[in-house]
């Protein structure tokens, strides 16, 4: 190999270094005090989940106003999604109100006026 080559190599080799290297400072950077959302973990920023609720008869419907009653006498944040067959809803919990998604579900599940409360997710075969 000739030695112009060689040079031309390794200022091709330290270029990619440095511009990889600006390219990763640049990601990192913090401006105003705000950070890049894409670099924050994902474990736990979901602000709602979905459950399927059913009411025992006689008591709630599937509308927006009777899930927001029901919103106001738990304290916990809901909204109707859709209703389903059977009388029974998808719901969103919202994240606020009295704690976590769990103490939301708990408090849903021990409301006289509910038959039952289940996760709105995906089935998969074992």
């Amino acid at each position: 190999m000739s030695r112009f080559t060689s040079i031309l190599i390794s200022v091709i080799l330290q270029a990619g270094f440095v511009a990889g290297l600006a390219a990763c400072r640049s990601s990192a950077a913090v401006d105003d005090g705000v950070r890049n959302p894409s670099s924050f973990a994902t474990a736990d920023v979901t602000a709602h989940q979905q459950l399927i609720v059913k009411f025992k008869p006689a008591t709630f419907r599937c509308a927006a106003g009777d899930i927001a009653r029901l919103a106001a006498q738990i304290n916990v944040q809901l909204e109707l999604v859709r209703p389903l067959s059977g009388d029974a809803c998808v719901i969103r919990q919202l994240r606020g109100g009295s704690g976590d998604f769990a103490q939301g579900r708990k408090l849903l599940q021990q409301h006289p006026s509910i038959e039952w409360v289940e996760l709105d997710a995906v089935m998969k075969t074992m």
